[in-house]
């Protein structure tokens, strides 16, 4: 599976997951949709902070390949 396939599984996964069992804590104690806004906002951001950590490791990592390549080829 493509890279950007498998993150969008990821993000809706998570979403998912958390949103559901923050429908379940608030079927559990009674409470409307607190655990289930709490917990769904929770993991977007979750994903957030991933896709950006992920992102600029990657940058970095071609940035310095990029770099190394450029010194080997100077005369």
């Amino acid at each position: 599976m493509s890279q950007p396939v498998s993150s969008g599984a990821e993000i809706v996964g998570g979403l998912v997951v958390f949103f559901l069992i923050g429908m379940g804590l608030d079927a559990w104690f009674g409470t409307k949709p607190i655990f289930m806004i709490v917990l769904t906002v929770f993991a977007v951001v979750a994903q957030f902070v991933r896709i950006y950590v992920v992102y600029s490791a990657r940058m970095e990592s071609l940035e310095a390949r990029r770099t190394d390549a450029a010194k080997g080829h100077r005369p």
